[in-house]
């Protein structure tokens, strides 16, 4: 999650990046096997990351008319 997301008034952003109700991450002390990554898990990260670039082109785009040089 990115600072600007806390005090932006668009509601654009997805609604989070956690699913609580397919976080199952609570690990007992007697776990002691290395978790392993699902499909969907997978799934989730790429997308994840997909959003992420998306949020960073768009603000690259946005400080370059902000503070681009103005052609003339």
């Amino acid at each position: 999650m990115n600072l600007f997301e806390f005090f932006s008034s668009k509601k654009d952003f997805p609604g989070s990046y956690q699913n609580t109700e397919d976080d199952q991450s609570q690990l007992k002390f007697t776990d002691t096997r290395k978790t392993r990554l699902t499909l969907r898990q997978i799934r989730q990260l790429r997308q994840m990351n997909d959003v992420r670039d998306i949020e960073k082109n768009n603000e690259v785009k946005r400080l370059q008319q902000i503070y681009g040089a103005r052609g003339e």
